[in-house]
């Protein structure tokens, strides 16, 4: 029989946290599930990680992992630690040659990236974490992942409650009642329509829009992208949803971008049948911030569509 001495060595040692503690040491096994559904393990923490995408480049760089290669990337600044980094291509194109001579022990890519391209980083003979976030709740948990692989549960955990934290604090005050909105991609030449259940529908929910592709994507179901929640509606069909605001989403620069947004809108009649349009709200969105493969800047995105929907000042 055990002793009461036993039981209160026992309870007081878990009063200390002294047992039981959630701790990554150097030599025991550490185990996640990555967005293409697979168990990720490591004997230790990784030490000499590579990132082939800027959400991944931020988390990694935010938790204090060690980066040994970067994306490639056009048009965005880089701190100059980060830009001194080799370049090793994209979860499209990367450069084998380059991810090699950086002898990583984990790529982190996007989950786009499963099938051809992750076949060919298995030369690499690297752990390869593929992430996907569709959600802010997954987003955080791509952020938890990321931090068990680099031995920083803690500072992982920190984060994504730091990041909760603002998220909250840019959401009160908020109008109770959804804008009816609009997301586009592309231009309003050829684009496509961005569906509720995509990265870029769920930070629309979060800053107060009501996403009016949600009563005609149905049609779509059997569309290939469909899955991937980018639509391709016609005019006559989105013209029907008559929504009160519109953003596009469009890669390049974004001035420029809202130059050619405005020429076509004013010389399109039916584009001009839409109080959105008649009433100067259309918006181009910076692509940096509604990226597929999201990393910490999502308090700021929240931010800036509620701005531009119930006109909040920044």
């Amino acid at each position: 029989m055990l002793s009461r001495f036993f039981w209160f060595e026992l309870l007081l040692a878990l009063a200390l946290g002294l047992v039981l503690r959630p701790t990554v040491a150097a030599d025991s096994p550490i185990s996640v599930r990555d967005g293409a559904g697979r168990h990720i393990s490591l004997a230790r923490p990784a030490e000499r990680v590579i990132a082939l995408s800027q959400g991944s480049l931020d988390i990694v760089q935010a938790l204090g992992g060690r980066l040994v290669g970067r994306p490639s990337l056009t048009g965005i600044s880089l701190p100059a630690e980060l830009q001194s980094l080799p370049a090793v291509g994209n979860a499209v194109a990367p450069n084998l040659e380059a991810i090699l001579a950086a002898r990583p022990d984990l790529i982190i890519a996007p989950a786009q990236a499963h099938g051809d391209v992750a076949q060919r980083l298995q030369v690499v003979q690297a752990t390869q974490y593929l992430s996907q976030a569709r959600t802010v709740d997954e987003v955080v948990q791509v952020i938890r992942d990321i931090g068990t692989l680099l031995g920083r549960p803690e500072q992982a955990t920190a984060l994504g409650q730091d990041l909760r934290q603002e998220l909250d604090e840019v959401r009160s005050g908020l109008p109770a009642t959804p804008r009816p909105t609009i997301f586009l991609f592309g231009t309003t030449q050829a684009f496509l329509v961005i569906a509720p259940w995509t990265y870029a529908g769920d930070l629309l929910r979060l800053a107060g829009g009501q996403n009016l592709a949600a009563d005609i994507v149905s049609a779509y179901q059997h569309d290939p992208g469909y899955e991937l929640g980018f639509l391709p509606l016609s005019l006559e069909e989105l013209l029907v949803t008559k929504p009160e605001v519109i953003c596009v989403l469009s890669h390049g620069d974004p001035q420029a971008v809202t130059t050619a947004l405005s020429a076509e809108l004013g010389s399109h009649p039916a584009w001009q049948e839409l109080s959105a349009v008649q009433r100067g709200r259309v918006h181009v969105m910076p692509a940096t911030l509604f990226s597929a493969d999201p990393g910490l800047n999502f308090p700021q995105a929240v931010r800036l569509l509620s701005e531009v929907l119930h006109e909040r000042q920044p």
